[in-house]
């Protein structure tokens, strides 16, 4: 005889068992799909520690390259020689043409980008062919202030704060600011009175930050340098000092003589820019200067790395003094071009030298 009690009994206990299985196998696959999230989000920070390492050494291994290059590689009228060491000659006539004609491949000293290690890539500007923010009359600078759009007025005020911030005393200029003006403001920056560290450091003079908007500072910021010079250098002055100093026409014309020549003679100025100004011709200059600016900019990062560097290459400690390092926003949509760029046409642009080629 079948107990039905034991049958409904059995068929409780297999249901159970059955739930508590299918339960067990949920609770396994909760904890197996959280193990391997836990494993996933592990390699990820791995990955993303592992890139930021290689971009940093990517970036360290860049910039101490090219000091190296500066240090060690004859100059030219266009910028660093690569592949011509520089020898100390005791009898070279420095004012001889032959001794600066550009040989074998060319770092140029025009702001001109090309790839670094990695995902690098830099470029170099010839600082003493910047405008001065040192000089005594300011003259290229109000140029530019001008260039941005600033009428004579805003312009004057603007260079009498400066005047004011760097100066050695406590008289305010006409237009100018003291500490007491700064003060009066709450505002955390007071005149130094002294010279400017970097180039960034206008933004902490009175009204230089509020007058502009952050591309204009930006765009200052490329142009001007904290070094005493205001050369005329048509070698390695900037596309946009070119267009407010000559105009578009003959700016156009230098910049399309630069892509595969050099001015190395008063006599290529004159005919090229069409200056006959006698004044203007006593300050032109040809050569590279000491003073130089790198920029840097690694794979995505949001800001580019630049450094003012003076080369001394007579010191008995090290042939190069860094003056100031900055971070500054960099123009990813210039970068993001030039990668669109290379893909489309298959080339590297920009171009990189062999010396940060790993192959």
């Amino acid at each position: 005889m079948i107990c039905s009690n034991c049958l409904v009994s059995e068929f409780y206990s297999r249901g159970f068992v059955l739930v508590s299985v299918l339960w067990f196998v949920a609770l396994l696959s909760v904890a197996l799909a959280y193990v391997a999230e836990l494993i996933d989000s592990g390699f990820l920070k791995a990955f993303d520690e592992k890139n930021k390492i290689e971009l940093a050494l990517s970036q360290h291994s860049t910039e101490q390259t090219l000091l190296y290059l500066l240090a060690t590689r004859e100059r030219s009228y266009q910028g660093i020689q690569v592949d011509r060491k520089y020898s100390p000659r005791e009898h070279e006539n420095p004012f001889s043409v032959n001794s600066f004609k550009p040989v074998g491949h060319i770092i140029r000293f025009d702001q001109t980008k090309y790839s670094g290690f990695g995902d690098c890539q830099y470029s170099i500007q010839d600082a003493n062919s910047l405008v001065s923010l040192r000089s005594s009359r300011l003259k290229e600078l109000r140029r530019l202030l001008l260039s941005m759009g600033k009428t004579n007025g805003q312009v004057e005020d603007l260079i009498a704060k400066l005047k004011d911030y760097t100066d050695r005393d406590n008289r305010s200029r006409l237009g100018g600011a003291e500490q007491n003006s700064y003060s009066a403001l709450g505002l955390e920056h007071f005149p130094r009175n002294r010279y400017l560290n970097n180039p960034v450091e206008i933004t902490n003079i009175l009204s230089w930050e509020q007058q502009f908007s952050p591309e204009e500072l930006k765009i200052i910021l490329s142009e001007v340098s904290i070094y005493p010079a205001d050369q005329l250098n048509f070698n390695f002055m900037t596309k946009r000092r070119l267009h407010w100093f000559l105009g578009q026409e003959a700016a156009e014309k230098i910049i399309d003589f630069r892509r595969t020549g050099y001015f190395s003679s008063l006599q290529e100025v004159k005919e090229i820019t069409g200056i006959v100004n006698p004044d203007l011709l006593f300050g032109v200059s040809f050569f590279p200067s000491n003073h130089i600016l790198l920029k840097i900019h690694c794979g995505r990062q949001a800001t580019d790395e630049w450094m003012g560097v003076t080369m001394t290459p007579k010191s008995i400690f090290q042939p190069w003094e860094i003056d100031y390092r900055l971070g500054v926003l960099s123009d990813k949509g210039d970068y993001e071009k030039i990668a669109r760029d290379n893909r489309s046409t298959e080339k590297k642009v920009p171009f990189r030298h062999p010396v940060f080629s790993k192959d």
